[in-house]
């Protein structure tokens, strides 16, 4: 256990052996690498954050927790090689990527009750594990590098937020699509070029920059929701689902087109919406009324 902030000094590479714990005890620490199937837990209700630094790629299958029932463990990743988490983990804190790349190993490695924040020049590889998280941010860039599985990134929380980075699948045949379940705002101002749908199913995402939404990908809206163009416009994959199409800026007329080879079909709280805020809805060939589905182009 540590009974004093970075008792274990920065230099020193972590290795936790299965059946072990390094027990943080509400004490944050920087360590040089982490690696092992151990687990590291924060029994005490005082937060604690265990940073990984150094410049060693490693794995650390354990389990990262937080037993003390109202302290929590925030993970920052400094390391400047590789950190790839495959254990099923369940602390409450944040996932900080500030340097280098933490990549999945498993499903879920990063729970859902944790916000991710990724730094410019960092890279979160979701490596062809699906994983839900409890809010976005950051600047930096959100990959699937996997060749042949595509895998979905759901953003869930309360709490609004932008992410100005890149979200993409390197991976020549994988896939990576986005589901937003945050009840807050989500604002995806980066080139993105990821291939897979994008799904809002609660509260609003919104466009901070033109075609933040790539081509390529299709937005299916479920009712309730929003899709916030805020004064830029967007060329989507298809458009699906009975939610909100908005155009929030009082001074900017955009457009969404809607693309691709998939039938659309837009609902009436779609359109309706859309229209008397100065938002055109089309396809290549013309504006797509309510209940009208779009023959392949």
């Amino acid at each position: 256990a540590v009974g004093a902030t970075n008792a274990v000094p920065s230099g020193s590479a972590l290795l936790l052996a299965s059946g072990t714990t390094f027990d943080l005890a509400g004490h944050s620490d920087k360590v040089g690498m982490l690696s092992g199937s151990g687990t590291v837990n924060n029994s005490s209700t005082t937060p604690a954050t265990l940073t990984v630094g150094g410049s060693t790629s490693s794995t650390f299958s354990g389990v990262i927790e937080n037993t003390g029932t109202t302290g929590g463990l925030s993970l920052t990743d400094t390391d400047s090689g590789t950190l790839t988490l495959s254990g099923t983990n369940t602390y409450s804190g944040g996932t900080a990527v500030s340097s280098g790349t933490l990549a999945l190993g498993a499903t879920n490695a990063v729970p859902s009750g944790s916000a991710l924040s990724v730094a410019s020049g960092a890279t979160f590889d979701m490596a062809g594990y699906s994983d839900t998280v409890g809010g976005l941010s950051g600047a930096g860039t959100i990959n699937n590098s996997s060749g042949t599985t595509p895998i979905t990134l759901t953003v869930g929380g309360s709490a609004s937020s932008t992410f100005s980075g890149v979200i993409e699948n390197t991976g020549l045949t994988g896939g990576l699509s986005l589901v937003t379940s945050d009840t807050g705002t989500l604002t995806l101002s980066g080139a993105n070029t990821y291939a897979g749908a994008t799904t809002v199913n609660a509260g609003t995402l919104a466009v901070g920059a033109t075609n933040a939404v790539p081509s390529g990908s299709a937005l299916i809206l479920a009712a309730g929701t929003t899709f916030d163009l805020a004064g830029h416009s967007d060329t989507v994959g298809g458009l699906s689902g009975a939610g909100t199409i908005n155009n929030s800026s009082g001074t900017t007329s955009v457009t969404l087109t809607v693309g691709g080879s998939a039938m659309s079909k837009v609902a009436p709280e779609a359109t309706e919406s859309a229209d008397p805020d100065g938002t055109a809805l089309a396809t290549p060939r013309a504006s797509v009324p309510p209940e009208t589905a779009v023959d392949p182009v």
